[in-house]
């Protein structure tokens, strides 16, 4: 694996937490030099640990032992401030304000590589591997649907599911229903920052939309359905119980 150091950012500051996660972005740009540019600018104030390209080449930006700014205000079981405990990961891509396409084959591949070492270095578990729509789901569509989680699990990397993906599904909660308190607490035991209400406010469709988008990836509405539950199940059993 090959990783170009050519280009550094100044955008972090030292870090004092334990390496625990990986946080997987797209750059929402259309050019590499215009995202290098942007992550290495001192005034933009932000950046990521590693830019892979659509070609897959790995640019290392800030060192892993340092605090690079990429989460923002964020949250995953039970800690705020991912930036503290964890490492960004940029992959190019327009996204969906610009034209969002498929990953590339070369990017996957190169992200994998790159997952697998500092999963090992660092020894993260597959539950702290996350989108920033994960840790920002009131904010945040990346690196969205159409990322494909599902290779990186069969890879050892993250988590996912073998539930069949229906094209129809019986609706069982949505808009101000009741009685979704079960729903919330096994979210919120994932990960998710969910407050237990029993309603289904804003928040809640706010984090469900995030749910679909990594683990059904079409119908991105805020309805809860039996596929959803079912999904929600067997991560729960697999990964939390």
């Amino acid at each position: 694996m090959r990783i170009v150091t050519k280009y550094q950012s100044p955008n972090y500051d030292m870090r004092e937490s334990v390496i625990d996660t990986i946080v997987i972005h797209y750059t929402d740009m259309v050019d590499d030099a215009e995202t290098l540019a942007l992550l290495c600018n001192p005034k933009a104030k932000v950046s990521a640990h590693y830019f892979i390209n659509r070609e897959g080449i790995i640019y290392q930006l800030v060192d892993d032992d340092k605090r690079a700014w990429h989460a923002g205000i964020s949250y995953w079981r039970g800690k705020s401030k991912l930036n503290d405990n964890s490492i960004g990961i940029e992959l190019a891509n327009p996204g969906h304000l610009n034209g969002y396409i498929d990953f590339t084959k070369s990017q996957m591949s190169s992200l994998i590589s790159i997952c697998q070492s500092l999963i090992d270095k660092h020894q993260i578990k597959p539950i702290n591997i996350v989108g920033h729509s994960d840790i920002a789901p009131d904010r945040k569509k990346d690196p969205g649907e159409l990322f494909d989680w599902k290779l990186l699990s069969d890879n050892n990397i993250g988590i996912y599911h073998d539930i069949e993906i229906l094209s129809e599904s019986e609706i069982l909660y949505h808009d101000n229903d009741y009685g979704i308190s079960d729903i919330q607490k096994k979210l919120s035991s994932i990960g998710y920052k969910i407050d237990i209400t029993d309603v289904f406010d804003k928040q809640t469709s706010e984090v469900i939309i995030a749910f679909k988008r990594r683990f059904i990836k079409n119908k991105l509405t805020n309805d809860w359905d039996i596929t959803c539950q079912k999904i929600l199940d067997y991560l729960y059993s697999r990964y939390i119980a």
